[in-house]
């Protein structure tokens, strides 16, 4: 068990360095582009016809690592201030949501952090980016991302040819006139990647969250007077969030 000397030295160094990370993941979330690719890959109905270069844009975040880096980040903060508040004070209570016991004997300070923390973690999830609703996506392992099935699309092309107007007559020579036909020349092969996360876990992290919050504004008015222990708090609530 750590001394509160020593855990007052660190504390202020290890809530700035999960500050300004947490800062950094949180800024990534409201960039949408970073998290979705894409290959478009054109294939000619004839060879020898016009080519088009393979498109690409690669995933760069995944939301499944910018919440594990999210965690570890929090659950450090987290648990310095838990540890300090504990050693504070005599006083505690339990955390429970829906009678399961999520964290016990803690402090009224600490239960008032993990409540301000609560809320930057709900903000957190609330700008977290979700599939587009509008496609098919499934889960690619080895990629490390979410992809849809290839959607075929045709490219056309406008081409002029004859047409007779009036045959010809004895007196007359036949009328003709170009006109323009759109026909197809070949076809589009697309799949879209994201690194988002579907909108169901996103709206189960939500709930969970707001379940925490209500559970620690009632842990604070049942507070009692004991010794509070060295707990890891910050992997209790994660633990929790990540519950799938």
């Amino acid at each position: 068990m750590p001394r509160q000397s020593q855990i007052l030295a660190v504390e202020r160094g290890i809530k700035s360095k999960a500050q300004k990370g947490s800062t950094e993941l949180f800024r990534a979330l409201q960039a949408p582009q970073l998290f979705a690719g894409f290959t478009k890959n054109y294939v000619p109905l004839e060879e020898g016809t016009e080519a088009f270069p393979l498109e690409t844009q690669r995933v760069q975040m995944v939301m499944a690592d910018v919440e594990a880096d999210y965690r570890q980040a929090e659950v450090e903060a987290i648990t310095v201030t838990s540890t300090k508040n504990h050693g504070n004070t005599i006083i505690k209570a339990d955390i429970v949501v829906d009678g399961v016991l999520i964290l016990k004997d803690i402090a009224p300070p600490d239960l008032i952090d993990i409540g301000n923390k609560l809320k930057d973690v709900y903000t957190f999830y609330s700008k977290a980016p979700t599939l587009d609703p509008a496609y098919d996506w499934d889960w690619d392992a080895s990629l490390g991302v979410w992809k849809t099935p290839v959607a075929k699309s045709h490219r056309g092309q406008k081409v002029q040819r004859p047409i007779v107007l009036y045959d010809a007559t004895e007196h007359h020579p036949a009328q003709t006139a170009m006109v323009s036909e759109d026909i197809i020349v070949g076809h589009w092969h697309t799949t879209k990647f994201s690194g988002a996360m579907p909108l169901p876990l996103k709206k189960k992290r939500l709930a969970r969250i707001v379940q925490l919050q209500k559970a620690v504004q009632f842990a604070i008015q049942e507070a009692n007077a004991q010794p509070i222990k060295d707990v890891r708090s910050g992997v209790s609530i994660f633990d929790f969030i990540f519950a799938d």
